[in-house]
């Protein structure tokens, strides 16, 4: 799910938070493949905790903090 500049996936450890802005050349394609975040503009990668697993993403993804009280996230 994309709320503004956020991607929000639910992920094999939880819900995971992180920018849809790709740290390589600033493109709004992030999302999630294959448990990893990737970018579908130039193939950057990223694991769960938005560090690079390849050039392209070697700048990393911010990550926020989610909480959760029943079905509801709170993203700080």
């Amino acid at each position: 799910m994309v709320t503004g500049n956020v991607v929000v996936a639910n992920t094999t450890q939880g819900y995971v938070a992180v920018t849809l802005v790709c740290s390589h050349e600033g493109e709004k394609r992030i999302q999630l493949r294959n448990n990893e975040f990737y970018c579908s503009a130039h193939g950057a990668r990223y694991d769960l905790n938005g560090k690079g697993l390849n050039s392209e993403g070697s700048h990393g993804l911010t990550i926020y903090t989610i909480s959760q009280s029943g079905n509801i996230l709170t993203i700080s």
